[in-house]
């Protein structure tokens, strides 16, 4: 009976150990190289927003053949994409679990308008969001606005993002450009 209830304990932390890992995004890695970039942002929803996808700028991915950047979402909407290569990308939507996929590449003249230009080593801002549900249907697709918003501001993104990259090269990169909007 000992064994059977160990076993039963040792399976809910598991269990448990498993939801919390799924539930944090996974820290930033490591600069790998002084040419990669970041980029970073926040964007906000009536349900948390936890998945941002980034694609390059006319390129197609085929999931899982085509692997796209990966975007670390935290919980207060903010995210940051990090070793990115210098080029062009395009923020393709929003996701909020399986529930709410917010599409913004409809056509190629809307992923034209939102094209980010990034360079070598460079920390890239785009912006503060806020998703807006204009119409939800029970079956099929909604329909939603997104918003640019004052708030949160760079700093304040910026600040959230220096505690999570402490021990990298990035935080020295933040910390960079924290001092340049304070000139």
């Amino acid at each position: 009976m000992n064994i059977r209830h160990w076993q039963r304990n040792f399976m809910l932390v598991l269990l448990l150990t498993g939801l919390v890992a799924c539930s944090t995004p996974a820290p930033p890695d490591d600069v790998y190289s002084k040419n990669y970039a970041m980029i970073y942002g926040s964007v906000l929803a009536d349900d948390k927003i936890t998945e941002v996808d980034f694609f390059e700028y006319g390129k197609t991915y085929i999931r899982p053949f085509t692997r796209i950047p990966r975007v670390l979402v935290y919980d207060n909407g903010t995210f940051m994409a990090e070793n990115i290569r210098p080029g062009k990308y395009v923020i393709a939507g929003f996701r909020s679990g399986e529930k709410n996929q917010y599409n913004l590449v409809r056509s190629g003249q809307q992923a034209y308008q939102h094209v980010i230009h990034v360079k070598p080593g460079e920390l890239k801002y785009v912006g503060s969001y806020r998703v807006h549900v204009t119409k939800s249907r029970l079956l099929g697709k909604g329909t939603f606005e997104v918003e640019e918003v004052l708030r949160p501001g760079e700093r304040q993104i910026l600040r959230s993002l220096q505690v999570v990259t402490e021990d990298t090269g990035w935080q020295k990169m933040i910390e960079r450009r924290l001092k340049e909007l304070w000139q």
